[in-house]
């Protein structure tokens, strides 16, 4: 794993973002650096899957090297830190799921006979 001026991170750099208890994107200004290090921590309890908003993702792949995924695991225990430099290249799986309201057959009969 390297930054995108290649060098590699310290655990100083990545601990920045370790305590964040959910979601969140993280501007790292890194001493004696001219950018910035897009970090997203995403946190589990045990270990389990991980899914990017539709903007993340979007900020992964526009960002490339200079974003990275922290997936802290086992958040319940001890927790474990899997950081992941330029996670778009990785095989993403989109998942489209569409919110909506249900009313049943018999709700709607009831509702005609008031």
């Amino acid at each position: 794993m390297f930054l995108s001026n290649g060098s590699v991170p310290t655990i100083a750099e990545f601990a920045v973002c370790l305590e964040v208890p959910k979601s969140a994107l993280c501007k790292l200004a890194l001493e004696g650096y001219k950018y910035f290090l897009f970090i997203e921590v995403k946190s589990r309890a045990g270990v389990a899957e991980v899914a990017l908003s539709t903007n993340e993702y979007r900020s992964a792949r526009r960002l490339g090297g200079d974003y990275w995924l922290h997936v802290v695991q086992n958040c319940a225990e001890t927790r474990e830190l899997h950081p992941i430099w330029n996670s778009a290249r990785l095989d993403w799986k989109q998942m489209v799921r569409l919110e909506h309201f249900h009313l049943g057959a018999s709700t709607i009969l009831e509702a005609t006979r008031e």
